[in-house]
């Protein structure tokens, strides 16, 4: 990625993107020199704002620490602090921590939910509850101040809107 004083200029130009933006710079922003720039440009952005920039490099925030998760060594320790001091910025904005979410999902669930749905859920939907498994009741709403439903809220929803279409099936015309 060259010089490190580009993160900068690169933090800018990738705020003002969209998040369709599909980016092959994961790989150099991990570099050591780059990821210790950028932390120091994401410290400068609001929340909304590091959000953004996580998704469109790593694709979220569950994405980067599955990427902490996988690296090793010396480049391992650098990106799993970057994710604990990219989460901590996140929470100070929300004022919350741990205990506003469900433990994450295990993988027996997943698999009970998609036998019952019928079809395998997305990758990204499947990372994301086998880190958080949904926010508790009363949750601030993760998405856009929408409820990110845990697994069972999720059935229990799907269930119910089951339910309702083969009721309404009946009388023809509504879907």
């Amino acid at each position: 990625m060259g010089s490190t004083c580009t993160i900068p200029t690169l933090t800018i130009c990738l705020l003002h993107g969209t998040d369709s933006m599909k980016l092959k710079i994961k790989e150099q922003v991990e570099e050591e020199a780059n990821l210790v720039a950028l932390l120091e440009s994401i410290r400068q952005c609001e929340s909304y704002q590091v959000e953004h920039l996580v998704y469109i490099v790593w694709g979220g925030v569950a994405k980067l620490k599955s990427a902490a998760a996988k690296a090793i060594g010396e480049k391992g320790n650098m990106i799993k602090q970057f994710v604990t001091e990219i989460i901590e910025l996140l929470r100070s904005e929300f004022h919350v921590g741990e205990e506003a979410f469900h433990p994450p999902a295990t993988e027996q669930q997943l698999q009970e939910a998609e036998v019952e749905l019928g079809f395998a859920l997305p990758a990204d939907l499947r990372e994301l509850y086998l880190v958080l498994n949904g926010e508790r009741e009363g949750g601030f709403g993760l998405f856009f101040g929408l409820p990110f439903l845990s697994l069972a809220d999720m059935m229990a929803e799907s269930r119910s809107w089951a339910g309702l279409e083969q009721e309404y099936a009946l009388e023809g015309g509504h879907f």
